[in-house]
């Protein structure tokens, strides 16, 4: 499993409380990374998230599209929503 980092920056993200998910909140618009907080790391997953969702580098997404890999779905961050 990829690393888990305290990453997201709440100030500037969308949120409300919500003891059922991770963290007890619910992103609800969105969100931002805090850059200085996830180390130059090209895969990773972020506190107040499911584990089941990574969030990968620009630079990662790129190589694997340039070598055809199938079957991620990829969601940017600042359209990022909680269901």
């Amino acid at each position: 499993m990829p690393k888990k980092y305290d990453c997201i920056d709440l100030e500037k993200s969308n949120y409300e409380k919500d003891e059922r998910e991770p963290g007890g909140i619910r992103i609800t618009d969105g969100f931002t990374l805090k850059r200085n907080a996830i180390n130059n790391s090209d895969i990773f997953r972020a506190e107040y998230l499911s584990d089941k969702i990574f969030i990968i580098s620009e630079r990662l997404k790129k190589i694997l599209e340039e070598n055809d890999i199938a079957g991620i779905k990829y969601t940017p961050i600042s359209d990022y929503k909680t269901v």
